[in-house]
């Protein structure tokens, strides 16, 4: 594989074109959520930002060191007539280019969960932090979304 030490540079091609996608992360939480740059460095790297959005941490060197190498090239693509983007079409395409050589991976077409596979995948991440029973019933309340009286209702069930 390719360690992130060797990578020079990446070229991020993200078929949708979205302002906040461009940013470097810094600017707190929502930053660093939306940007394509750092979630592609924390993608090679393979850290997990997701618990440090929320307090807007800096993220470690070896990941904003890719994010200062990383180019993004924004294309427009449309997807094969039967498969809209939001429903699995995510033609993005990264480059990687290293001492070793150049190496592109495009996922053209993600794989739709069915319902349970999705419950059963958020149970498996949210259990170590807040227990099965917990994780069961927030997965069971964002099903039912509609009924709460504010979306916040499940980050107070999962955190207290």
């Amino acid at each position: 594989g390719i360690r992130p030490g060797e990578i020079t540079h990446m070229l991020l091609r993200p078929s949708r074109e979205i302002k906040g996608h461009y940013g470097d992360g810094s600017g707190g939480s929502i930053a660093q959520w939306l940007s394509l740059r750092l979630n592609a460095a924390h993608a090679a790297c393979t850290t997990r930002p997701y618990s440090r959005w929320q307090d807007g941490e800096t993220p470690p060197d070896a990941v904003r060191r890719l994010v200062e190498l990383s180019t993004i090239e924004t294309y427009v693509t449309r997807g094969p007539d039967d498969a809209k983007y939001w429903e699995g079409h995510n033609a993005t395409e990264v480059t990687i280019e290293t001492a070793r050589g150049t190496f592109t991976k495009m996922q053209p077409k993600l794989t739709v969960m069915a319902e349970a596979e999705l419950i059963e995948k958020f149970v498996a991440n949210v259990a170590p932090q807040a227990g099965e029973t917990v994780a069961r019933e927030v997965a069971g309340m964002a099903l039912r979304l509609e009924e709460l009286p504010r979306a916040s209702v499940l980050l107070e069930r999962v955190y207290g």
